[in-house]
């Protein structure tokens, strides 16, 4: 930039320049340089001889500028002295040294200014910054008859209009003084700044005589001394009238996000919009992970618990020695007859010799699934969505979220008797949580799971349960949308869930081949959330990251309960000695998040806590699933199934659609 080309050889002409400069953004903060010149006075400079004033021209000066109409800057050469106040000398190297003012290891060089030439103005400079960080400043301050009192104000261009977003005030006596203060703003790349001096009273009572200013410095300072933390826009006051909600804000330490948007808009963010704080200072959607994780915990259990269609219709043999299987279906007394009599005439289950009566269904809804009794094992897997979850809990920031989910299942079962089974089971999967809007961020974690369940069917009722613990683990990014530029914070976030799920209904047997199924599946999840803290906010001051962004997630927890009740239907086609069943189902469907806390924040630079609101989501509709199940003669089953919810969020979402897939293989031993 031609800005910088500037910079470099301002620094370059001047005496007191050096490397230590890096960072600063005013130029010819030491008013050494002139064009033209002025004469240099002697070493040491003192009265009466060599030592001067001069009232020029601001673009003899560059870059600062001046309010003053008739555009005049006043300059003075080390030792000068006027009527009142006597010689007036430039910072000492020593006193520079003493007081650590890297920028101008020198001292105060040759010459400094005296603000106000002939009437009241502001000195002051404009600069660019060159990339996102936090500001601080340095000068120095001397009275010129006794004690002066000057303003800085900071400004930042913004819609055209400059707006003071840091003043500070200060008097100083008739020896130089050093101000700085670290770590004041955050700066955008490309932001413009102003650094603004005007004189508020003198010791003379006259604004044109008095407040002398050197060594100015602004910018992404680098000091001798390690930097300080950032200061805490958000510590209560510590005098003035004390009320009792004052004194209850004070000990809870909890502020709501419309306190955070005003107290960082009035502190070191001042130069951030409100959309730049929320997305900086603010955790994404806390609906989001949560949501996301019981969407998945309630499909496995459903693929556990087989509890939708039970996708696992197991073939039974037509004769138990000389007598037809008690399972088996007849649906007339002749048939009756005629099937002990193929028994009678070859006991045991090989006794018929056509192939596509060997096995056959059950004859009562409660043996749909023929015996049980011996151990099994199986593999499953599914993948599950859902979409759209809204937060509404910032207001105007709110940001949706997707989540995608999918894992692999597989368990043992044994039959304690042809209506009773138990198992264990284990998963491994994965979740992907990606969210917009606010610079929008991203949770994948990977997900293990264990747990029991067990199965009874008392006749043609049934009824099942499963408890399962599961554990979340993986990085979380935040994006973090700055009015001009983009950054990223992340961190290492676990959970940990515990589930139970009941599934129950009743089988009825429409004909030989049809089977219906009405049945409730109720499910629910809570889940815990570890805290966790970020990196990766950090912005540069200087040589030193200041941690400003990353945020301090505590513990969380919330509760979900899934409910889905409706009807399937089951129809078998016989290839052999293998079935084949096409199924579907209707239902209605419910998601609630039915208890939990506000997820609390901690800022780095502050002991206060921020409690941001989640969202209650309460979303119900229709879910349609159609499967296919197969199950050969020696019962090794297969199925697939595909999941459809067309759901309706109460809040302000409208209409969702959610889609899903499982299938699965059993082995029997």
């Amino acid at each position: 930039m031609a800005t910088g080309c500037l910079a470099l050889s301002l620094l370059a002409e001047s005496p007191k320049a050096g490397a230590q400069d890096r960072g600063n953004l005013i130029q010819n903060g030491g008013f050494e340089t002139q064009v033209p010149a002025l004469p240099i006075p002697p070493d040491p400079p003192g009265p009466p001889t060599g030592s001067f004033f001069r009232q020029i021209d601001a673009s003899q000066v560059p870059p600062w500028s001046t309010s003053a109409s008739d555009n005049k800057i006043e300059l003075w050469s080390s030792g000068f002295s006027a009527s009142s106040g006597g010689p007036v000398f430039t910072i000492a190297p020593a006193q520079a040294t003493a007081a650590g003012d890297v920028f101008f290891p020198v001292g105060g060089g040759n010459f400094f200014a005296e603000l106000n030439a002939t009437r009241p103005s502001t000195l002051s400079q404009t600069v660019t910054l060159g990339r996102t960080g936090v500001l601080s400043y340095s000068f120095w301050h001397r009275g010129r008859a006794g004690a002066d009192t000057m303003k800085l104000d900071v400004q930042v261009l913004k819609d055209g209009v400059w707006t003071t977003v840091r003043s500070d005030t200060y008097q100083t006596g008739q020896a130089w003084t050093n101000y700085v203060q670290k770590n004041i703003l955050i700066g955008e790349a490309g932001q413009q700044f102003r650094f603004a001096y005007t004189a508020e009273s003198t010791a003379t009572g006259n604004l044109s005589i008095g407040n002398f200013i050197d060594n100015a410095a602004f910018g992404l300072l680098e000091f001798s001394q390690p930097e300080p933390e950032l200061p805490d826009p958000f510590e209560p006051p510590t005098t003035g009238e004390v009320t009792p909600e004052a004194v209850v804000e004070a000990v809870t330490g909890e502020l709501t996000p419309e306190a955070v948007v005003e107290d960082l808009s009035n502190s070191f963010a001042a130069t951030l919009s409100p959309q730049a704080i929320v997305s900086g200072f603010f955790p994404r959607n806390t609906d989001a992970a949560p949501a996301g994780i019981q969407k998945m915990l309630n499909d496995s259990a459903m693929a556990v618990l087989n509890s939708t269609l039970d996708v696992e219709p197991l073939q039974i043999p037509l004769c138990r020695g000389s007598e037809p299987n008690p399972q088996r279906y007849v649906d007339s007394e002749k048939a009756l007859a005629q099937a002990k009599a193929e028994c009678e005439k070859q006991p045991g289950p090989k006794s018929v010799h056509a192939p596509d009566k060997r096995f056959t269904f059950a004859d009562q809804p409660n043996d749909f699934y023929g015996e049980r009794r011996r151990l099994r094992a199986w593999v499953r897997g599914f993948s599950t969505s859902l979409t759209n979850i809204d937060n509404p809990g910032l207001g105007n920031w709110v940001n949706r979220a997707d989540s995608r989910g999918g894992a692999s299942l597989f368990g043992l079962e044994k039959s304690l008797s042809p209506s009773t089974q138990l198992g264990v089971y284990g998963s491994v999967g994965s979740l992907s949580v990606i969210q917009t809007g606010n610079g929008g961020g991203s949770w994948s974690p990977t997900a293990y799971g264990v747990g029991l369940y067990g199965r009874w069917s008392p006749g043609p009722y049934f009824i099942g349960a499963l408890a399962g613990y599961g554990t979340f683990s993986g990085s979380q990014t935040r994006g973090i949308q700055l009015d001009s530029s983009a950054l990223s914070a992340s961190g290492q976030k676990s959970a940990e869930s515990f589930t139970a799920a009941l599934v129950t209904g009743r089988r009825i047997n429409l004909s030989r081949n049809t089977l219906l199924t009405p049945s409730l599946n109720l499910s629910w999840s809570g889940i815990n959330e570890h805290a966790f803290v970020e990196t990766g906010g950090e912005l540069s001051g200087g040589n030193t990251s200041i941690n400003v962004f990353n945020l301090n997630y505590l513990p969380n927890n919330t509760s979900w309960t899934n409910l889905d009740l409706g009807v399937s239907i089951a129809q078998t086609v016989r290839q052999g000695t293998t079935l084949i069943v096409p199924s579907a189902r209707l239902s209605w469907f419910g998601t609630w998040r039915t208890g939990g806390n506000d997820q609390v924040v901690d800022y780095p630079f502050s002991s206060r806590q921020v409690q941001v609101p989640g969202a209650w989501l309460n979303r119900s509709g229709l879910r349609v699933a159609l499967g296919l199940n197969v199950a050969t003669r020696h019962n090794l089953a297969v199925y697939l199934r595909g999941v459809a919810d067309f759901g309706y969020d109460s809040r302000e979402n409208g209409a969702l659609a959610d889609y899903g897939i499982n299938g699965g293989l059993t082995i029997p031993f």
